[in-house]
């Protein structure tokens, strides 16, 4: 058994359902983190923030956004130096798309893309968060540490 949040839940707090095992593979299972529930407070959306480190997870979106941080570039020239077919870089270039990080625009025949910082914003954010409340939690472990040992 999986303890889960229910796909139709509205409570602000988690609502655990025991799902079968036999369904949690077919099914779609949402884990409940009460440290990121809890703690989690600020503008980001969790889907957005899903497809910002889904397009982030490959190596060659990565250095598809590393050359479109330099300045804008068209598909063939984001193409020419990862050993993959023009198809597959432009398929790169749609899920970076979809996760609102660039911008495709049509010059010509040519397709020109744009990187847009938002969602990398929202990504820096959203670690940073993480970033300070860890840093607190460490500190305050230590400060109990240093008190044990007098």
């Amino acid at each position: 058994m999986y303890t889960c949040r229910g796909p139709g839940s509205i409570a602000p707090d988690p609502v655990l359902v025991e799902v079968p095992v036999r369904l949690a593979s077919a099914a779609i299972v949402w884990k409940v983190n009460r440290m990121v529930n809890r703690h989690a407070r600020g503008p980001w959306s969790a889907a957005a923030l899903d497809r910002t480190f889904h397009a982030l997870a490959d190596p060659t979106r990565r250095s598809i956004v590393a050359t479109l941080s330099a300045h804008d570039h068209t598909i063939g020239e984001l193409a020419a130096p990862v050993p993959i077919s023009l198809v597959a870089v432009s398929k790169h270039i749609t899920v970076l798309e979809r996760a609102g990080m660039l911008r495709r625009t049509r010059a010509g025949r040519a397709q020109l893309c744009t990187l847009l910082g938002q969602p990398l914003n929202d990504a820096s954010g959203w670690l940073e968060h993480y970033r300070l409340f860890w840093a607190a939690r460490v500190d305050s472990l230590e400060r109990y540490l240093e008190t044990e040992e007098k």
